[in-house]
């Protein structure tokens, strides 16, 4: 009797496990969607293909979904966080989080210490007195072979600038090209000029990979209508900029002539722009075009940058005190070393408000999903700008009517141009197409696909040098995803 009662037992909750399993399958979410807690998609049903099913990857999708998807989960999840911030358990993990932001930080700061270190074996072989003719022939016989407006003020000057600070830059493996021992004629560079009159060439730029590129842009210039346009821009790192500006003793400006390499070499209707020239005079005048304990731009030069773009094709601009901002003072970024705190002074961080209300959505398969907030107003770091890069795409109603869509493919220093671009626009589609952060899978349709669907006039490509001309996000990645 005994044991029957115990079969018995189990037999029901069997079927109790089994009719709960039933019911989410049922009633579960079938589609991909955004956490609010969670901050990131959980996942939907996976597809069942052949190759899913052969690889595994469709089981694996089946595991993602049942765990994103059990009943009240937002809700349980809340709950729980809540619970874990009044016991111990929350020390804990804050513990676990300060230890894996020290480690993302780490990361990033290899990585900048890397480029840094390629910037002075560049300059340590590249030093020469060329004049800027020389340069200009070579590149030629090739071919023919601030203060915000009205602010909301928040003083975060008693705060303990240990927040997470996320590796946004990730490295690829194409390794810079050795720096030659002299000018090489048919390639371009991004130099320093010195005070006594020489020149310092940080970053080489091969006349093969001036080429590659030239082809990319003319690639998507076809994709375009009659009268579309393509825009690029290969933006200096923040440490480029403070490498001359806090050595106005050896250094006195900077230059760089891949601009003029790739204009001779494109179609008519792509646009190269060189944000270094665009940035060498408000730098000298005192601008605070880019942050100095982050690698990134600030809001103030990505806004220089978009107005001095939108200018040169004759619109008139909105620029950056055209907007309000919600100011966080104190802000320490990516280059903050807590253990050196007087070697990088802090920053103040301007989260942009709009003029007009838009609407954001993230994007997959050609499909707009829920709507999501544009800017992280609780965040204090350079993620608050359009929480950071979130794939595969994204698309902003702007809530103008210009009669004109625009696409940006960028690394991050585009989370902080995007939001100065949308009074020039009716809509704004985003991709950021760095490995860790493009899913082609979930993207499901190419570039080309995305411009038809979205009826895009405009291409505009801003990139960091960690992604220009001699990195393989120019090189690879956007002929890769194109079709």
């Amino acid at each position: 009797m005994k044991h029957r009662f115990s079969f018995v037992l189990t037999l029901w909750w069997v079927l109790i496990l089994g009719m709960l399993a039933v019911l989410m399958l049922i009633f579960a979410p079938k589609n991909e969607r955004v956490s609010d807690i969670d901050n990131r998609m959980l996942a939907g049903v996976p597809e069942l293909t052949k190759e899913t099913f052969l690889s595994a990857e469709f089981m694996q999708g089946v595991d993602s979904w049942l765990s994103d998807s059990f009943f009240a989960r937002e809700e349980i999840v809340s709950l729980t966080k809540g619970l874990l911030a009044s016991t111990a358990f929350e020390r804990y993990e804050k513990d676990i989080e300060a230890e894996l932001a020290k480690e993302q930080e780490e990361a990033e700061k290899k990585l900048l210490a890397q480029e840094e270190s390629e910037q002075n074996l560049d300059s340590d072989v590249n030093t020469q007195d060329v004049a800027p003719s020389e340069e200009s022939d070579a590149i030629s016989q090739t071919d023919q072979a601030g203060q915000p407006g009205e602010n909301v003020l928040t003083d975060d000057s008693e705060e303990i600038p240990a927040e997470e600070i996320p590796a946004e830059e990730i490295p690829d493996d194409a390794a810079d090209e050795e720096a030659p021992k002299e000018v090489i004629r048919g390639s371009a560079y991004l130099w320093m000029e010195m005070t006594d009159g020489t020149r310092e060439n940080l970053y080489t730029f091969s006349e093969k990979n001036i080429n590659t590129v030239a082809k990319m842009l003319d690639a998507y210039r076809d994709a375009l209508g009659e009268d579309g346009t393509v825009h690029y821009m290969q933006i200096p790192y923040s440490t480029t900029a403070y490498r001359w500006l806090n050595n106005t003793h050896k250094y006195c400006g900077w230059g760089s002539n891949v601009e003029d390499a790739l204009r001779s070499r494109v179609k008519s209707g792509v646009y190269i722009h060189n944000i270094a020239e665009i940035f060498e005079e408000p730098l000298k005048n005192g601008e605070y075009l880019y942050y100095r304990s982050d690698h990134h731009w600030s809001p103030r030069g990505a806004a220089l940058a978009c107005s001095a773009i939108m200018a040169s094709q004759g619109y008139p601009t909105v620029d950056f005190d055209d907007y309000n901002y919600l100011v966080h003072n104190k802000f320490y970024g990516s280059l903050f070393d807590a253990s050196a705190p007087e070697k990088v002074k802090s920053d103040t961080l301007e989260i942009w408000y709009p003029n007009l209300p838009e609407r954001h959505f993230l994007v997959q398969r050609l499909t707009r999903l829920e709507e999501h907030a544009l800017m992280d107003y609780e965040r204090k770091n350079y993620r608050a700008y359009l929480f950071g890069t979130l794939g595969p795409w994204r698309l902003i109603d702007t809530g103008y009517s210009t009669g004109r869509n625009a696409l940006i493919i960028s690394d991050s220093y585009g989370t902080a141009f995007a939001p100065f671009l949308l009074p020039y626009y009716d809509t704004v589609l985003m991709t950021d197409l760095r490995p860790d952060y493009y899913n082609k899978t979930l993207a499901g349709a190419s570039v080309r696909e995305y411009i038809k669907q979205y009826d895009i006039d405009d291409v505009y490509m801003v990139l960091s040098t960690n992604s220009g001309v001699h990195k393989k996000y120019s090189l690879s990645y956007m002929m890769k995803y194109l079709d």
